[in-house]
């Protein structure tokens, strides 16, 4: 079966490594389960890497989401490309246009790798138009896990696969029946009591407490285990970005916060898993790179080579657990309580977040700054009343427009 796939943000992390699965599985000699095409790349602005992915890979759309450097994005294609291959490749850029291309003919599976909220309106076009989406944009979930079950229930033809590491490992540990109702399902009925959800617990999990006001930008961007953007690695060094895939969980499984144990695992070897009613706890082991569980969403229902060595359990000395430290990890309490408040919450902390990493990143706050002014747009939005949710995609975009407005006039009246 043919299949024509777009990789948005194939210039990430997430982006490249689908591409370099694409790349082993298509040069594979034997039976496939599915023959899939690459037709497009995106990226938010990275022109000359995205040039370099066009130059190899050969696709028949491309183009960026900041629109504003269109012309630059032609201009380089143009210097590397022949004629022929220039006139033949269709440049789309701008948030809208792309959308407008996942939801058409073109297209039968979307990779969405975009970071931070800009994914949300590919993900409901996506959807909407009744397409595979192979989601590792967390933040569609956090900020619009309502809109995205709406359009899964409008359109029963729409698939979503989960390509997280921890989604995907508690997506592999359910029922076959039950990953069919993703978003819907009801963990009782299948006999699930929990979901476990690991998190590595980043760079700072043993440093005493007292040195968390001098960290700097190089040491928050030290992972130990896990190769991401800049963004991700802040997230998790705070363990942010473990309270957004809380989020995320509550959605695709269609829990509370209530039923996800969350777990501290340094080594990132078991990436997460379901517990049953009967004290069975099904996980699912892997190593740290996300080609395992990419391979997967691709190949999903069937299993296919993911260009990665197998785990070799006699180098693993131990696999240990610790209770998450709320003292050292308040923002991920901040995502529980954003959660139970309502979307237009979690859409806040989402927006105010992407706002304090940026500006720990640029040196203009402290890292101890970005759980402080999180949570100080949180208590200013919850002042005003508003309402828990929001149903359509420009109240939720006037929201985030908001939350960080309001985030970033905490931060510049601070300084």
């Amino acid at each position: 079966m043919s299949r024509r796939i777009i990789i948005l943000g194939s210039t990430g992390s997430i982006g490249s490594s689908t591409l370099q699965v694409l790349s082993q599985q298509q040069a594979y000699q034997g039976e496939k389960p599915y023959d899939n095409q690459i037709v497009g790349l995106f990226a938010n602005a990275s022109i000359e890497k995205l040039v370099k992915q066009v130059l190899t890979y050969k696709p028949r759309f491309c183009g960026l989401f900041d629109e504003s450097k269109e012309q630059q994005l032609v201009n380089a294609l143009k210097h590397k490309l022949d004629a022929q291959t220039f006139s033949q490749l269709q440049i789309v850029c701008g948030g809208n246009a792309i959308a407008d291309l996942v939801a058409s003919s073109s297209v039968d599976v979307v990779v969405g790798a975009v970071v931070g909220f800009a994914g949300l309106e590919t993900s409901l076009a996506a959807l909407n138009a009744g397409k595979t989406l192979l989601l590792a944009n967390k933040e569609s979930l956090v900020v619009g896990g309502h809109l995205i079950k709406q359009a899964l229930r409008n359109n029963p033809q729409a698939q979503l696969i989960p390509v997280d590491s921890e989604h995907n490992a508690i997506f592999q540990s359910l029922a076959e029946q039950a990953q069919k109702e993703l978003c819907f399902m009801d963990l009782q009925a299948y006999g699930v009591e929990k979901i476990l959800l690991t998190a590595s617990g980043g760079p700072f999990l043993h440093k005493p407490l007292e040195e968390f006001a001098t960290i700097d930008v190089a040491q928050a961007l030290k992972h130990p285990n896990w190769a991401m953007g800049p963004k991700i690695t802040i997230d998790s060094s705070t363990l942010m970005n473990k309270g957004l895939e809380l989020i995320e969980a509550c959605v695709l499984f269609n829990c509370k916060v209530e039923q996800v144990h969350t777990v501290i695992h340094p080594q990132s070897i078991i990436h997460s898993g379901v517990e049953y009613l009967d004290k069975s706890l099904i996980v699912q082991m892997g190593p740290t790179n996300m080609c395992v569980p990419i391979a997967y969403a691709l190949n999903y229902p069937h299993r296919f080579i993911s260009a990665m060595q197998s785990l070799d359990l006699m180098k693993l000395n131990a696999l240990t657990f610790l209770p998450v430290d709320y003292a050292r990890f308040p923002n991920f309490k901040l995502a529980q309580e954003c959660y139970n408040l309502g979307f237009t919450y979690t859409c806040a902390l989402n927006a105010a977040n992407e706002v304090t990493v940026q500006a720990f990143l640029d040196g203009k706050i402290k890292y101890l700054d970005i759980y402080k002014y999180n949570k100080l747009t949180i208590e200013h939005l919850r002042s005003l009343n508003l309402q828990p949710e929001y149903y359509t995609y420009e109240e939720i975009y006037a929201l985030d427009q908001q939350a960080r407005q309001v985030c970033l006039s905490l931060i510049t009246n601070a300084v």
